[in-house]
């Protein structure tokens, strides 16, 4: 009887250790569109964009999701947006009202998304059809960026950062979703 009580409480002892890290999970989220991308330090000033690539009305979401120990994981969706290039977090310090501001904090998609001069509706990064998310740690922020992860998710948290899906129409920038 005595040995099952120690086997148990050491079992009870060590789930407890395992299932608690201190660490907190936290999620972002941003909606794209056209309408939060920046020309000339103005939110959604028209006229700097291509619509060639369906931008106008394009659509996107990211959700994000710190563990609290060095690793994010997101899923980044976009709809009616053709000629994808590439996508990436930007992340500053002075605000998110000036053109490009802040430079490359991660890069989540260097494409192109397949599908040609149809317009992409899915999750960058993954097969068609499939629902899927992606990760990202301090090894792909230090490949973009002088960031460290604890400093990016900072500035999501402090809302300094935002996601910003380019295409071949608009380099500067299609659709853009603040944190």
């Amino acid at each position: 009887m005595r040995k099952s009580a120690t086997l148990l409480a050491g079992i009870a002892m060590i789930a407890a250790l395992g299932c608690s890290t201190g660490a907190t999970e936290e999620t972002f989220s941003a909606t794209l569109n056209r309408g939060n991308e920046v020309a000339g330090g103005v939110t959604g000033t028209p006229g700097t964009y291509s619509n060639a690539d369906g931008s106008q009305s394009a659509t996107g979401s990211m959700t994000l999701t710190s563990n609290g120990v060095g690793v994010a994981t997101y899923k980044l969706t976009v709809n009616g947006l053709t000629d994808i290039t590439q996508a990436h977090i930007h992340s500053t310090t002075t605000g998110l009202n000036s053109t490009q501001s802040g430079a490359v904090a991660v890069w989540l998609f260097d494409g192109p998304a397949t599908g040609g001069a149809a317009a992409f509706n899915g999750v960058l990064g993954c097969n068609a059809g499939v629902s899927c998310t992606s990760s990202f740690n301090q090894v792909q922020i230090a490949a973009a960026s002088t960031l460290s992860y604890d400093q990016l998710i900072s500035n999501i948290r402090n809302k300094l950062a935002y996601v910003n899906v380019h295409t071949t129409a608009n380099g500067l920038g299609a659709i853009r979703g603040n944190f």
